[in-house]
């Protein structure tokens, strides 16, 4: 871990604390979810394979650069895909930081053979220069995109893959990591750490060198 990351797990305590103080304060508060969320990291992580058939939706990543999801964005490569957007306060920076430690773990596959891909739910605040700034802060390398693109295309995206919700600041944490050439989908609820992820990554590597196709 380089220096001033701090670990997800005093990430999620030091927010679980602010949210449980901000609840007493205001009952109404919108971050409600996030804070269950957030209160119960360490219960929710879960892993299962699912079916899901994600639509081939055209997005923009952080330059404005348009691409399928499922074609261009995934292609043939191995992904790891979440949902964030750049207002909330409470579980995305904990999944930006987990994409943060992936990215370090990863570093010799990422942007070859594997891809980052965050998607905003909030695509019509978060636009391409929004999401350029997010990348900018979190310091992502190349590899690592960001995407948005219209309202409803968005939505579309997140109800094929059980995602959407229409309370953003009730959106759960989940980590997607996605084999494009097998079509395979392991679903990862809750704040998975970093090497959990890596973890299936490499059974992907595996079970693509046992059918001889490995990665590129």
């Amino acid at each position: 871990m380089s220096p001033g990351r701090v670990s997800l797990t005093a990430l999620c305590l030091f927010l679980a604390l602010q949210l449980a103080a901000r609840a007493h304060v205001a009952k109404d508060n919108p971050e409600a979810g996030h804070a269950a969320h957030v209160e119960h990291a360490g219960s929710q992580e879960e892993t299962n394979i699912v079916d899901v058939e994600a639509p081939d939706v055209t997005l923009l990543d952080q330059e404005g650069v348009p691409g399928r999801f499922v074609s261009d964005h995934i292609g043939d490569r191995l992904a790891v895909v979440t949902f964030t957007f750049t207002d909330c306060t409470t579980i995305c920076p904990i999944v930006d930081g987990v994409f943060q430690q992936l990215q370090d773990e990863i570093a010799d596959q990422l942007g070859q053979g594997t891809v980052l891909l965050t998607v905003s739910i909030d695509p019509v605040r978060d636009i391409p220069d929004r999401l350029k700034q997010r990348a900018e802060k979190l310091q992502a390398k190349p590899g690592w995109s960001f995407l948005t693109g219209e309202k409803q295309t968005v939505n579309s995206l997140l109800k094929a893959l059980e995602m959407w919700t229409p309370d953003i600041w009730n959106h759960p944490p989940t980590v997607f990591v996605v084999d494009g050439r097998r079509h395979v989908w392991t679903r990862l609820s809750g704040f998975p750490q970093p090497n959990k992820i890596a973890e299936v990554l490499d059974r992907y590597h595996t079970a693509r060198s046992e059918s001889g196709g490995a990665a590129k």
